[in-house]
């Protein structure tokens, strides 16, 4: 039974670690920026999620130093910077005091599966609440707007 759930875990940190292939950001959610010891991660896949129209869903939050802060900033600018030149329609953004606050893009699909990135950075301070979500599915920019203003 233990090596079930061993196999399990590896698993489901491996598929963790696919879905975001190709993203800057990716690094962030590895624990590369800011140590996994510090990420509060929630990972859902599967029934849970079918209501939403999504197939899976990866949050992490964590508290940022000054310097965190701007090499995430850079990295989730990065990912959003060609879907902004090419589909702005499919890409929010808004600043605050020259900072990204907040973020939603959906990304180029992949294997028929619409992706999404999110983010938001909460100044307090030196330090920022940080919030990445990613997200896989067949819901469209619209609806997930819709969803989570609910």
């Amino acid at each position: 039974m233990k090596k079930i759930i061993a196999l399990t875990f590896c698993f489901m940190i491996a598929l963790c670690s696919w879905a975001q292939d190709g993203l800057h950001v990716k690094d962030v959610f590895e624990g590369n920026i800011v140590g996994k010891e510090q990420l509060k991660e929630t990972f859902i896949k599967g029934e849970m999620l079918a209501s939403y129209r999504l197939s899976l869903l990866r949050t992490i939050k964590f508290t940022a130093t000054e310097e965190q802060r701007k090499k995430i900033e850079q990295l989730v600018e990065k990912d959003i910077e060609g879907v902004f030149k090419s589909h702005s329609d499919n890409c929010e953004m808004e600043r605050r005091n020259n900072h990204l606050y907040y973020a939603i893009v959906q990304l180029p699909d992949q294997n028929a599966r619409h992706r999404y990135l999110c983010f938001q950075g909460k100044k307090n301070g030196e330090q920022t609440a940080i919030t990445l979500v990613y997200m896989e599915g067949s819901a469209s920019l619209t609806d997930l707007k819709k969803t989570f203003k609910k």
